[in-house]
């Protein structure tokens, strides 16, 4: 199963009300220092905000959820760049749930050395089944494994 990370709204109102008051400020520069300059560089400010969120707007996180291995794949320079992440269920030690009011997030500790995985902003309804599908595979996993204790 496929699941993607949701942008949060007010992160995008955040960025324009940024890019609105750089504007603005620049158009005040403008007419009181009587240089385009100030206005300019006042956009090419309030822009940068805005293509650095416009990767995870087109492109968001994914994670996919396998029978063997939980994979974590984030985007960058618009898809020309692929981060991949992949983690076994036997070396996944902790699945951590984390809810809020509207967005939810995984956290998947592993052991081994491996990186954690931390994936968030999912709707609370794929938080909860991403959660419960990696714990039934990582349950399984450790039934097949021998016990030290044998």
């Amino acid at each position: 199963m496929v699941f993607t990370c949701r942008l949060k709204q007010f992160f995008l109102f955040k960025l324009w009300v940024w890019d609105s008051l750089l504007t603005l400020a620049g158009v005040i520069a403008w007419i009181a220092f009587g240089s385009w300059i100030y206005f300019v560089v006042a956009l090419v400010i309030g822009a940068l905000p805005l293509l650095a969120f416009l990767n995870t707007v087109i492109l968001p996180p994914r994670i996919e959820i396998h029978d063997d291995a939980v994979k974590l794949m984030t985007f960058k320079f618009f898809g020309l760049a692929v981060d991949v992440q992949t983690v076994p269920y036997s070396k996944v030690a902790m699945v951590k749930k984390q809810e809020g009011l509207i967005f939810s997030g995984i956290e998947i500790e592993t052991s081994g050395g491996d990186q954690d995985m931390l994936f968030q902003e999912m709707k609370r309804s794929d938080a909860r089944k991403a959660f419960e599908l990696i714990q039934s595979h990582r349950t399984k996993s450790e039934a097949g494994r021998p016990s030290h204790f044998e």
